[in-house]
């Protein structure tokens, strides 16, 4: 590396001792970037740092050691590298950022649900990016919306495309398992299970996003419809990550509408219908049994809010999610068999019958849990 330019010149030993793997983890704690202490003089920012991504980039690529003990070590820098990185401004992250992204740019398009249907649609085995480094990106993602969080705002839309994307040639190389070979098969299984805690984790952290209605119905595409029909079973004993995205939708009025989000094909099918279906399924568990519940009840306590408390949240509120083939929850309960106000207990909804149902659900809770004592 040569120090050429002026603006690098000062700053010499601090680059040298960040490619020595004995002093990197020193210097990075005193090569400070953030405005309140910096290291950089402020007329270098915009030449220094550019240079300085590079070099962490690499440093966080670097394996050393073992299979497990290189991958432990790798995964530590990216974590040292990430709260480094924190104390940037958003633009200064770009160069990082792309370093990063760059190799997966042809995923992005003005149409997500287009680009993954295609994406599945036109597969080809032979030119996949290779699943180690679909791993390591996804694990990536994971640090990056946990360090550096409202920093990479404008840069959501990308890491947003970049999952579905992922997660639409892994749901799809699952359902072509014949063209696949054998031993790619849970590493696939591994990839589907990474990208949906992304999503997960997208819609948790980011519940201001301005999702539009392709996005949405690409998350649906990759991360529900596929999943939905196994929920029973892959929920049984715990809620599974499709269950926990339910429960989060629950949590948040402006997501409800995706609760009630049918299949373009099949009106009847919808995550409610599904969700409901845990509650007389067979050796379920109180846990799940739970969450079940816990999503009714929240429906429920949307529905008993009073009109003074809607018009005091309305300055505060987001404009209303855009949702294709969107059944009322009620509609979406209903058409499963069961009506939200009597968690299908067979007693007619009346106004305020909200501290009944809520009785119930806690009675039927209390079976469960004594059945799962039993056994």
């Amino acid at each position: 590396m040569t120090y050429k330019h002026a603006y690098l010149a000062p700053y010499r030993e601090n680059f040298e001792r960040l490619l020595d793997d004995k002093t990197f983890r020193i210097e990075i704690v005193h090569f400070s970037v953030s405005e309140d202490n910096p290291a950089i003089e402020e007329q270098h920012r915009a030449g220094v740092l550019p240079i300085l991504m590079r070099i962490l980039y690499g440093k966080m690529q670097i394996k050393t050691g073992s299979k497990s003990t290189g991958a432990k070590h790798a995964n530590m820098r990216k974590s040292i590298v990430l709260r480094f990185l924190a104390a940037c401004q958003q633009v200064e992250l770009k160069t990082f950022i792309d370093l990063i992204f760059t190799p997966f740019h042809h995923f992005l398009s003005d149409d997500p649900f287009t680009k993954v249907k295609q994406l599945m649609r036109d597969i080809d085995y032979h030119a996949v990016i290779p699943l180690k480094r679909q791993i390591s990106v996804l694990n990536t993602l994971d640090m990056i919306f946990s360090r550096l969080g409202a920093r990479i705002e404008s840069y959501l839309p990308e890491m947003f495309q970049i999952t579905i994307c992922l997660a639409s040639i892994c749901v799809q190389a699952l359902e072509d398992r014949t063209k696949v070979a054998p031993r790619y098969v849970n590493v696939l299984k591994n990839i589907r299970g990474l990208c949906l805690n992304r999503i997960l984790q997208f819609f948790t952290s980011f519940d201001k996003y301005p999702f539009t209605a392709a996005d949405l119905d690409a998350v649906f595409e990759v991360a529900v419809w596929p999943q939905l029909p196994r929920i029973a079973f892959e929920s049984a004993y715990n809620p599974s990550v499709l269950l926990k995205l339910f429960q989060l939708w629950s949590e948040n009025p402006r997501f409800h509408a995706l609760l009630g989000k049918h299949h373009a094909d099949n009106p009847g099918l919808t995550p409610l219908a599904y969700v409901f279906q845990l509650l007389s399924a067979k050796n379920v568990s109180a846990g799940v049994l739970g969450a079940v519940m816990g999503i009714v009840e929240r429906l429920l306590a949307e529905e008993e809010r009073s009109e003074e408390e809607e018009e005091e949240e309305e300055g505060s509120k987001l404009p209303p999610l855009e949702v294709n083939h969107c059944l009322d929850v009620n509609v979406a309960a209903k058409a499963a068999g069961f009506d939200v106000a009597t968690l299908g207990f067979g007693q007619p909804a009346r106004a305020g019958d909200g501290a009944h149902i809520r009785h119930q659900s806690s009675t039927t809770f209390a079976s469960s849990v004594e059945l799962d004592s039993r056994r």
